[in-house]
């Protein structure tokens, strides 16, 4: 399976939990296989399967409390 890699921008995470919990809301997304979040950045990193859409991102990590930005 190929993957390709996708870089956001997540708000709201301050510690290493907030960061745990964006990568467990965006690893629940179909599609993505591995995600790493920087808690003093935003920067997060996803390997993904196939394109997915912003919205999606948006809504899954606006559930666990942050946003996408």
């Amino acid at each position: 399976m190929s993957t390709s890699t996708m870089d956001i921008h997540v708000e709201g995470m301050t510690c290493d939990g907030c960061a745990r919990s964006v990568r467990a809301a965006l690893l629940a997304i179909d599609g993505v296989t591995d995600a790493k979040a920087d808690p003093e950045t935003g920067a997060t990193q996803l390997h993904v399967t196939h394109e997915i859409e912003r919205a999606q991102l948006a809504s899954a990590l606006e559930e666990a409390g942050f946003s996408l930005r």
